[in-house]
């Protein structure tokens, strides 16, 4: 019986444990500046139909927003031009 343990058992010989080297993930910004980014996706057919259209969804969406985005720049570059022309006819 051991002296720790109330049970009868072997007595344990506690070693050290080895350090296992894990191996480091291999992350590096040049790879995705130069495309060599790869990602894998395995999903059902029917889980891949709802995120295609998702994705084409917020695709419409962004579309819609960057199209309303550049008439706002363009009437704000406008409106600085007339009010510059006006200070100068001042």
């Amino acid at each position: 019986m051991s002296k720790d343990r109330l049970t009868p058992g072997p007595d344990f010989v506690e070693r050290p444990r080895k350090k296992q080297s894990k191996p480091k993930a291999k992350f590096d910004f040049a790879d995705i500046l130069s495309g060599n980014l790869q990602v894998t996706l395995n999903l059902s057919d029917h889980d891949r139909e709802a995120v295609l259209s998702k994705l084409e969804e917020i695709a419409d969406k962004v579309d819609y927003r960057w199209k309303w985005t550049q008439t706002i720049m363009v009437a704000a570059i406008l409106l600085s031009a007339v009010g510059q022309i006006i200070t100068w006819s001042l």
